[in-house]
Order: C-alpha cells, then sequence, then structure tokens
C-alpha cells in the first residue's frame, strides 16, 4: 500500500482531482510494472488530497510528475493483514459505490408473467439502504460493532479523446468490527467492494 499525499497547488494534480477519470489514467501509470496484489487487482482510493494506491509492490516516487506530491510512503499490507486472527477487533473503513442491479424481463409467458429475467444495469442502492448494503458485503468477514457513513460526491470524469463520461455515486463508511474469517476478509481487501474499482471505489482499509 502507499500513500500519496498530493499537493494541491500543482496544476496536474489540480485537474486529475476534478477528473476521476484522469485519475484512473494517472494512477495506471504510476503502477505500470508493479504486480497486483496477491489474488487480487490494482485499487485506489481518494481521501481528501491522500491518494493510497494498493498494489504488489511500492510505488517509486519518481513515476509521479515533478511536483505533484508533497509526500510518498510505502507500507507491507500482507504483513499487516497476517497480523488478524478470527477475533480480532479492527478498525475498517471504505468508499465504495453502493449499487444494485435491477432485473429486467426478457421474455413474458402466456399469462402475463415474466418467466425469464436478466439483470439490468447498476443502480445506486438508496441513501437510507447504504449502511445495510455495505454490512451484507463485509459480513462474511467482519462482525460490525460500530458503523457510520455518508454520501461523498460522485467519481466523476471524462475522457479527453473519446469524451466518454464516467459517474459513480460514492459512500464512505467507517467502524469497527471483529474478524469472524480472516481468509475472507484478505479475499475482500485483495479484491474490492462493489462497482466503480477502476474511478477509485472498493478500496477496504482494515487496521488493527
Amino acid at each position: 500500500m502507499t500513500k500519496v499525499v498530493l499537493d494541491h497547488r500543482n496544476p496536474q494534480t489540480v485537474e486529475d482531482l476534478r477528473n476521476a477519470y484522469q485519475m484512473h489514467v494517472r494512477v495506471r501509470e504510476i503502477a505500470e510494472g508493479l504486480p497486483d496484489p496477491d489474488g487480487g487487482r490494482l485499487l485506489w482510493g481518494l481521501h481528501g488530497t491522500t491518494l493510497l494506491v494498493q498494489t504488489g509492490a511500492a510505488v517509486s516516487p519518481l513515476a509521479l510528475p515533478a511536483g505533484y506530491a508533497v509526500s510518498v510512503h510505502s507500507a507491507n499490507l500482507a504483513s499487516r493483514l497476517d497480523r488478524i486472527t478470527a477475533g480480532s477487533v479492527v478498525r475498517w473503513a471504505v468508499i465504495a459505490n453502493p449499487t444494485r442491479a435491477r432485473a429486467k424481463a426478457t421474455a413474458v409467458g402466456p399469462d402475463g408473467v415474466p418467466v425469464r429475467k436478466s439483470r439490468g444495469q447498476p443502480t445506486p442502492v438508496a441513501l437510507g439502504e447504504r449502511n445495510e448494503w455495505i454490512t451484507r458485503r463485509l459480513a462474511p468477514a467482519l462482525e460490525i460493532t460500530a458503523l457510520t457513513g455518508r454520501p461523498l460526491p460522485a467519481a466523476a470524469g471524462t475522457q479527453i479523446r473519446t469524451r466518454h463520461r464516467v459517474h459513480h455515486s460514492r459512500h464512505l463508511w467507517q467502524g469497527t468490527a471483529t474478524v469472524a474469517d480472516p481468509d475472507v476478509l484478505r479475499g475482500l481487501v485483495s479484491s474490492g467492494i462493489g462497482h466503480g474499482k477502476a474511478f477509485g471505489c472498493g478500496l477496504l482499509l482494515v487496521a488493527s
């Protein structure tokens, strides 16, 4: 895990912070050539002007544009997770894209009842249902003992060349929990939670 404290005075930094697609491209560039976490994928998240990048190796400060960051610090995530066992009490946080795939009918029987359904486009989970959504997502790994959450501005941006727009609702949760299954927890940390992972959603942070 690499923690990059961004310099908000740098024009490139400001542009990336405004455009989730640009930040996606930036993260791919600075992580190029680095292995993904064991059994997982490249994940990142923005907490204010702090960029967290989860890869299988440390991000080099030399991979960043000049003046882009105030500081860069890396820590061994695997060793931290290995110290967590069943029954451990942990603090956790995640910025995720809470969505639910609505089923849509693709065929109707003689009586007018849908007989075959397919998964529809993901739609944002209602604000009042989001704590339940994250609790279910974490349940195999964590027994939540405290939970707070609040919506964040959407991860939105445009690809400059194609003008393709992205827009993912975001919600920040944090709290405490007792570890129920450390192996499942490691899997969630490695693979992330929910949709929008390429655009800064889904990175689960856990500390004992």
